[in-house]
């Protein structure tokens, strides 16, 4: 294509485009020959309305044609929220929402991806049905909207979902990976999605599968525990939970879950219809099928709270979602924090030092080692554990690092100095300190090795 016509469209100079027309009355016709890229694509993708009503006029079936990347000029026009531009192009054939572009994505899908709310309403107007419309990824518009975090995109693809009676199949409709609409928000840990399919959308949450498993049989609960924990995750987990979720171990263990929590039997051996469970935060919550009586004592209530299972769950260690590699940044962070924590305990004692000679005490020494040897004892015990037992899981999470043996020297040093240092505040002459203090480094540095010793020992017993 003539570069002087793609900076016309680009531009949106029309009179360009009329002086080029006038040198070569078959120019467009040329451009169809010469390549995929038409003057009425690059200005409906740089949003120039009066260049694209100019070249409607003079070339209508541009329309329909779809560029070297795959895209009509209505795909373009949406992506980039372009509205008038978008219900110019919409004036010549409604269907034109419906042409499907590179890996088969509507227009509809594109404006979508940027929530083009403008856009997505016109285009939802032309053409209703295009809300089921599915990509080669098996993606409907609303798969596209919550993985890109388009909140207000959602709820008006929701909203005209409910319109025309289709809110079962778009909300559950699965992508070729088998993922809902609720396993996208999950994995991307969106609340604000989840509340509103959930909680808040009447019509969605009555209709919306919580349980249905992807292609690796996982549910939407499953999905957000794969991923690393993060603020917010208990209130989508609360949530889904509320709303019936469970784990596909427990789908596949349907039945035994049925006869554990189908009925419930009470200290008389009645048995009594299932009571709902719910995580709360700070409400106190009845059992649903409790008597008005009931409900009106508060000590019939009934308050739950997160399980130590339901935590370890959520925010315990996992193989397949935690990576060795973060893992040990946790416990190195962990174990710095901890190394400095204690040397500084050494360092500003609990309950200071004495500031001069006087009274038969010396400046420099714990006040507590003078007041109570069996405190001061005490303090060093627990700090010479903590801290050894910290410097030995630098030393273990640091094994072949490069640099590994000055850091070994470092951390002995370093090591030798907080033993120095503790020495240092106990009173001078008095020999019982220093042997409860020399006993207290003694144990606090061979505690770490306690674990290994007792593996060892029970190892020898099996053999």
């Amino acid at each position: 294509m003539d570069k002087r016509l793609v900076k016309a469209a680009a531009t949106g100079n029309i009179d360009d485009l009329g002086r080029l027309m006038r040198e070569d009355m078959l120019l467009l016709e040329a451009v169809s020959m010469v390549g995929a890229q038409t003057p009425l694509h690059i200005a409906s993708a740089c949003g120039q309305l009066s260049f694209v009503k100019e070249m409607l006029k003079l070339k209508k079936q541009f329309v329909y044609e779809l560029n070297q990347d795959g895209f009509t000029p209505l795909h373009l026009a949406s992506a980039n929220g372009y509205l008038e531009v978008v219900v110019e192009l919409l004036k010549v054939d409604h269907e034109l929402c419906g042409i499907q572009g590179k890996d088969g994505r509507l227009p509809l899908h594109f404006a979508a991806v940027k929530g083009r709310i403008d856009v997505m309403k016109v285009l939802l107007d032309a053409g209703p049905l295009s809300v089921e419309s599915k990509t080669a990824r098996g993606e409907t518009p609303l798969h596209i909207a919550v993985k890109n975090n388009q909140f207000d995109a959602v709820k008006l693809l929701v909203e005209h979902a409910k319109k025309l009676k289709k809110e079962r199949f778009v909300l559950n409709e699965k992508d070729n990976h088998g993922n809902t609409v609720l396993h996208l928000a999950a994995s991307r840990k969106q609340y604000e999605i989840v509340h509103l399919l959930l909680v808040e959308d009447d019509v969605a949450k009555e209709v919306m599968r919580v349980n249905w498993l992807n292609e690796r049989g996982m549910t939407p609960l499953d999905v957000l525990m794969v991923f690393q924990s993060e603020a917010g995750d208990l209130e989508i987990y609360r949530t889904l939970v509320k709303a019936g979720a469970k784990s596909g171990r427990e789908i596949e263990n349907e039945n035994e879950n049925e006869n554990e929590v189908g009925r419930i039997s009470n200290n008389t051996g009645q048995s009594v219809a299932p009571m709902e469970l719910e995580i709360i935060h700070d409400n106190q919550v009845p059992p649903t099928n409790t008597s008005n009586n009931e409900q009106s004592n508060p000590s019939t209530r009934i308050r739950y709270w997160p399980r130590v299972e339901d935590m370890k769950e959520l925010f315990g260690y996992k193989p397949n979602r935690d990576s060795i590699s973060d893992v040990r940044n946790i416990l190195l962070t962990v174990a710095s924090l901890m190394v400095t924590a204690t040397y500084q305990a050494v360092l500003s004692p609990p309950g200071g030092v004495w500031q001069d000679d006087a009274d038969g005490h010396t400046a420099g020494k714990s006040i507590t080692a003078t007041k109570s040897k069996i405190t001061f004892w005490m303090f060093i015990l627990g700090n010479s554990i903590g801290y050894y037992t910290s410097f030995f899981m630098i030393i273990w999470l640091t094994i072949d690092f490069p640099l590994q043996y000055p850091l070994l020297l470092l951390s002995f040093f370093m090591s030798f100095n907080y033993s120095a240092s503790m020495s240092s505040l106990v009173p001078s002459g008095d020999w019982d300190y220093n042997f409860l203090v020399a006993l207290a480094i003694g144990f606090g540095y061979l505690t770490p090795l306690v674990p290994s010793v007792i593996r060892r020992l029970q190892c020898r017993r099996h053999h």
